[in-house]
């Protein structure tokens, strides 16, 4: 606490420059939830959008007959990785423009979204 002191003494700011803020780690906090969310949703939407448009509307197939049931079952982990696929590839995703990402890359990171998370868990593992 001393340094802290000392520092807004020397920089001559208010102390409270160095403390964390409670409300900025709030609305952090509250707009981590609120993204997680909308990507859990958009995930969700591409995981109805292959179950009753593409399977049962286009091809009349049964999703959980076995050929198809294999990639249902991985689209279904995939809803549930997505998000945190989004988080990883965050950084990456930037410098792409609105309109490539939306039709593009967001299905496409959907479909692998699984195997984006494993490989982070590995690559923390070591």
């Amino acid at each position: 606490m001393d340094k802290l002191v000392k520092l807004s003494e020397i920089f001559g700011v208010d102390i409270k420059y160095f403390k964390n803020n409670d409300e900025k780690e709030n609305d952090s906090l509250i707009s981590k939830i609120f993204w997680d969310f909308l990507y859990a949703a958009i995930g969700l939407v591409f995981y109805l959008i292959y179950y009753f448009g593409i399977m049962e509307g286009a091809l009349n197939k049964d999703p959980k007959q076995m050929p198809f049931l294999i990639l249902t079952i991985f689209l279904a982990f995939s809803v549930i990785a997505f998000p945190q696929a989004v988080k990883k590839m965050g950084n990456k995703l930037e410098k792409i423009d609105y309109f490539t990402f939306s039709k593009l890359v967001l299905p496409v990171i959907f479909i692998i979204s699984p195997l984006i998370v494993f490989y982070y868990i590995f690559k923390n593992e070591e």
